[in-house]
């Protein structure tokens, strides 16, 4: 079985994109979650399938992008790794992308 290694920022990512969820609709907090898990779970297998991104910062040269199934304005970003994939962010394309990665200190 493939590996999905899930960051802190993709963690608290999902949830606050849950929340926006509950205002708008609560039935889709469950569809987000599981159409969610569903993509990590191909794109494990698979870890090229998804485009290069093209906004990535210089320490994540091989970050990779997909969409959520029919959430398409939220796409995952991700990196491949050995066995799988790691889950990076979670956004809105709305989101300005050079906000997602602030520089380090």
């Amino acid at each position: 079985m493939a590996t999905v290694r899930i960051l802190p920022q993709a963690r608290l990512d999902v949830i606050r994109l849950s929340n926006d969820f509950l205002d708008e609709d609560p039935d889709l907090v469950p569809q987000f979650r599981q159409a969610f898990q569903r993509t990590v779970t191909r794109y494990s297998g698979s870890p090229f399938l998804g485009s290069p991104y093209d906004h990535a910062p210089p320490a994540l040269p091989d970050l990779r992008f997909t969409k959520i199934g029919r959430f398409r304005k939220h796409p995952i970003l991700y990196r491949p790794i050995t066995g799988g994939i790691e889950v990076v962010r979670v956004v809105h394309s709305s989101q300005d992308p050079t906000t997602l990665f602030p520089e380090p200190d």
